[in-house]
């Protein structure tokens, strides 16, 4: 589980075939995922975002890349120990 307060940003792809999004997340590795459907990610965008607003007072940062998958977006554990966040 994610603690809503400790989101950095959102990060998706701009890509008609693919559909990733990252969570990142202040001292911890990023969660990427990828949807089936575009419908998919922006829905859950959508109640992340409202979640996020309605526990901090303010508007998550989103960002899109046009990219086909978000490898390069998404903080791990090794880029962590190295003070690398994405």
């Amino acid at each position: 589980m994610i603690d809503l307060e400790k989101l950095k940003g959102f990060t998706i792809n701009d890509h008609p075939t693919t559909f990733e999004f990252v969570f990142h997340v202040k001292g911890e590795s990023d969660y990427r995922y990828r949807c089936s459907m575009k419908t998919e990610r922006e829905e859950i965008l959508e109640l992340l975002k409202r979640d996020y607003k309605e526990c901090t007072k303010k508007n998550l940062p989103v960002y899109s890349v046009p990219a086909e998958n978000l490898w390069e977006f998404h903080t791990v554990k090794g880029d962590l120990k190295k003070g690398i966040s994405r």
